[in-house]
């Protein structure tokens, strides 16, 4: 819970507010939670940990169009959350398979790569050569948090 208290404690109301925006655009959260964050709650950081926590609830999803969106709207804070995008060394990975190409840039934690979809015949690769390294689709079902916790990042 590290990045949750972190981002709770450093994100500015004008960001909550552009997040918010962003998210609701992009179907992430309806008009009654944007409302919820902004009407119900007054202070700034009562404020962060209901959009934080909302978005989690979403499941990964939802956490990675987050974190994207706290990426393009303050790099600053995302990087000091340890959520910049990360394209050097794979790190640690934690994949889960998939027919398809990955969606964006893995997720990344103090500069280590922790989370990327792959095609199914990288998964098998992985999980044959690093098998307690691979998150499997069902655990990934937590949300941000979850895998967050996982990484040891919490």
């Amino acid at each position: 819970m590290k990045v949750r208290t972190a981002f709770v404690e450093r994100v500015s109301k004008p960001l909550i507010s552009r997040l918010l925006d962003e998210l609701l655009a992009q179907g992430v959260l309806s008009l009654e939670e944007v409302d919820e964050v902004q009407d119900r709650y007054v202070v700034r950081t009562d404020k962060a940990r209901c959009l934080i926590d909302t978005v989690r609830l979403k499941g990964p999803k939802a956490s990675q169009i987050f974190i994207n969106n706290l990426r393009k709207h303050d790099g600053t804070l995302a990087e000091q959350l340890g959520l910049a995008a990360d394209s050097g060394p794979t790190g640690a990975q934690l994949a889960s398979p998939s027919t398809e190409a990955p969606l964006g840039p893995p997720i990344s934690i103090h500069g280590q790569q922790w989370i990327r979809q792959c095609s199914l015949s990288e998964y098998q690769r992985i999980r044959d050569t690093e098998g307690d390294q691979v998150l499997q689709a069902e655990e990934m079902r937590g949300g941000l948090a979850a895998l967050l916790e996982r990484a040891g990042a919490c």
